[in-house]
């Protein structure tokens, strides 16, 4: 077991694997997850950030099929590691009667900028971005899945992230499992949500913020 003074030194030289520590140590041995925390490292691997749904709207047919494609492949690709049916996405497109930004329908703004306006929303739930550079990080990783696309169909877009409380959050009627338990790899194994014993993410969370 790793303890405080490893994880300041492989911090330190910025080579600590955060998903490598949690299999080396416990969850319980509140000096290693002090030194952690202090450190500014999240338990959550870089690769495994949110439980993501994404909101994307748009004007009527803004999108080609193989544009939809290729950015719900790009956006799945944030999150290796999480169980793959977690990662939602969805096209919404909106009328223009039923679009406004400000005062002004979207076709009158586009009219007036020139360009198309795209809203994006999305939700990360358990696992969130913590610290400033990772939160940077993020939100800038998430934005340029999208810019190719939209400079090239000379848009304006504003996007941005939400984190909801992921204790109140349920998949078929079950808790979502704990980060890194069995159960979790269970769910990616078979692709869905299955039951299972063992702690819940509401267990995890509560644990994370007793420490």
């Amino acid at each position: 077991m790793p303890n405080p003074h490893d994880v300041e030194a492989e911090s330190a030289r910025g080579g600590l694997d955060v998903s490598s520590l949690r299999a080396r140590c416990e969850l319980h041995d509140h000096s290693v997850m002090t030194a952690i925390r202090q450190a500014g490292i999240s338990w959550n691997a870089e690769n495994r950030l949110a439980m993501p749904l994404h909101r994307i709207y748009t004007p009527p047919g803004f999108f080609t099929k193989d544009e939809k494609r290729a950015l719900v492949d790009s956006i799945a690709s944030m999150y290796v590691g999480l169980p793959a049916f977690l990662v939602i996405t969805l096209f919404c497109p909106i009328d223009d009667d039923d679009f406004y930004i400000g005062k002004q329908s979207h076709s009158e703004r586009a009219s007036e900028q020139g360009k198309p306006f795209v809203r994006i929303v999305s939700q990360h739930l358990a696992r969130t971005a913590e610290g400033k550079e990772r939160r940077t990080r993020t939100i800038r990783s998430l934005e340029d899945r999208f810019r190719a696309v939209l400079e090239a169909k000379n848009c304006e877009w504003e996007i941005h992230i939400e984190e909801p409380a992921a204790d109140l959050w349920r998949l078929s009627g079950h808790d979502y499992p704990a980060p890194g338990s069995q159960a979790e790899s269970q769910w990616r194994e078979v692709n869905k949500p299955v039951p299972y014993q063992g702690s819940t993410i509401a267990d995890h969370l509560a644990e994370k913020a007793s420490l």
